[in-house]
């Protein structure tokens, strides 16, 4: 039991050494933001992201938002890249792309459109085709967490007005 307690506090103090950090919760120059996005998945984890790691608060009208976070576009695909001796694909890139902008209450773009690509590569075996389209799934949810979590700190480095 001694020994545990030193470890955890040798662990603790290595921890702190090395600079790491909580990431605490985001600061943004507005009060209130409305999200409009076309994915079920992206708006309800923008919201949550916002909702419960910052000080803004999400609104459900645009008119009683501060600003707008506006996702145009989220376009996912598969694309084979390698093949096997048999000449099926044995590996696929999976791709997220995803376009946003941030206007205010005045129409001003503070974010132009930006886009957000992200891919993943994924190796396919014909016999475990049902377990490929699984992975897939979680690789495509994996990398619109990601895009949430790039869309959060650009909404962080917006200056104030």
């Amino acid at each position: 039991m001694r020994r545990r307690g030193f470890f955890v506090m040798a662990l603790t103090l290595l921890l702190g050494a090395c600079g790491f950090q909580l990431r605490g919760t985001s600061e943004f120059p507005f009060s209130t933001i409305y999200i409009q996005a076309p994915n079920q998945q992206m708006a309800v984890g923008l919201k949550r992201y916002i909702r419960y790691g910052s000080n803004a608060t999400v609104v459900d009208s645009p008119a009683q938002a501060d600003v707008q976070l506006q996702v145009l576009n989220i376009a996912t695909g598969s694309t084979p890249i390698g093949i096997n001796p048999q000449g099926q694909p044995g590996e696929y890139d999976l791709t997220t792309v995803t376009t946003f902008q941030l206007v205010d209450a005045h129409g001003k773009v503070l974010i132009p459109p930006t886009r957000i690509s992200l891919s993943r590569s994924l190796p396919y075996n014909v016999s475990l085709a049902q377990a490929f389209a699984s992975e897939s799934v979680l690789l495509q949810n994996d990398m619109i967490k990601d895009t949430v979590e790039q869309i959060i700190r650009r909404l962080e480095a917006v200056k104030s007005r």
